[in-house]
């Protein structure tokens, strides 16, 4: 079943968002990496330094996944808004 296109835009902005978002993360997070010289670093300040780059991945990643489920759901339903 293709959804309406109000959701199929909908979801597309979605997954662009969430795309971006992960984009934002990984550049903010490499040009950290660069300038914060973590290469010669001890191995427990590289390890906290990854922890936090997955945990700020994972607070992009999951709210826009599940809104992402959600519209899906509403195509399942058969609720798209045309």
């Amino acid at each position: 079943m293709t959804p309406p296109t109000d959701l199929r835009r909908r979801l597309q902005r979605e997954l662009m968002w969430l795309v971006l978002g992960i984009v934002i993360v990984d550049a903010l997070a490499i040009g950290a990496y660069s300038v914060l010289e973590m290469n010669g670093r001890a191995g427990g300040t590289r390890l906290g330094f990854t922890i936090a780059w997955v945990a700020a991945t994972l607070a992009v990643v999951v709210p826009r996944l599940q809104r992402i489920k959600g519209l899906r759901a509403q195509v399942r339903r058969g609720h798209g808004g045309r």
